[in-house]
């Protein structure tokens, strides 16, 4: 077994706890015990038509039906040689125009892949079905045109609250600064998607939100 497929399985093997430790009332927390979260880790080797007619993904969590994952299980694919290549030729480079050496210095392959696996994993996570007025209907249902950059935001957010306990479980060795990067350097290259994507709207309403709280500052001088 390679070093990067043993730490899938302590990933996948996480998954119930990671259910059990959100933040949130009881009911939203449905039990994944024993459910099936399959990880694979591809090359992808060759793309075309619809797959390049929007945006390279790096990854994907599949199927979306709630009534599979309550069932199944939904499975989470990266594709390991398209993740490394966005980080080197596209993030890194933001990272270098608008952050300063302190920033840069903790990205990390690790940091970046870790975050990103969290991210798919955390689409799957959270109740499956809520009560809107007076009939249970799934989460899209309940959104409707909003669910989802309000889907990418709770994955994004998550994804960052999960490598925390997973860091605390000794299952994450990267440094918490690094997947911070990660998500920091995905948001920078989504904003440039603009109001048509849902990647473009949470990200760049996320961005907005840490200026506001003072957890980004712009210096003048740079």
């Amino acid at each position: 077994m390679t070093a990067a497929s043993a730490l899938l399985d302590k990933f996948k093997a996480a998954v119930p706890e990671l259910q059990a430790n959100l933040p949130v009332p009881a009911e939203f927390r449905p039990d994944q015990t024993g459910t099936l979260t399959p990880m694979e880790m591809t090359d992808d080797i060759y793309r075309t038509g619809q797959s390049r007619a929007v945006m390279e993904g790096v990854a994907f969590s599949l199927p979306n039906d709630p009534k599979v994952w309550e069932a199944k299980g939904a499975k989470k694919v990266i594709m390991r040689n398209f993740v490394d290549t966005r980080r080197s030729e596209v993030l890194d480079p933001l990272l270098k125009v608008v952050f300063d050496d302190e920033v840069n210095s903790w990205s990390s392959d690790d940091g970046y892949f870790n975050w990103l696996l969290m991210h798919e994993v955390s689409h799957s996570l959270g109740p499956r079905t809520v009560i809107k007025d007076g009939q249970e209907v799934t989460v899209r249902q309940a959104l409707g045109e909003y669910y989802s950059p309000i889907e990418e935001g709770k994955a994004d957010i998550s994804g960052l609250y999960n490598v925390v306990y997973l860091r605390e479980q000794g299952i994450d060795e990267a440094p918490l600064e690094s997947h911070y990067a990660g998500y920091l350097s995905e948001a920078l290259r989504s904003a440039r998607f603009g109001p048509s994507s849902a990647y473009g709207v949470i990200r760049s309403a996320a961005w907005n939100f840490f200026v506001e709280q003072g957890a980004l500052i712009l210096d003048p001088g740079k």
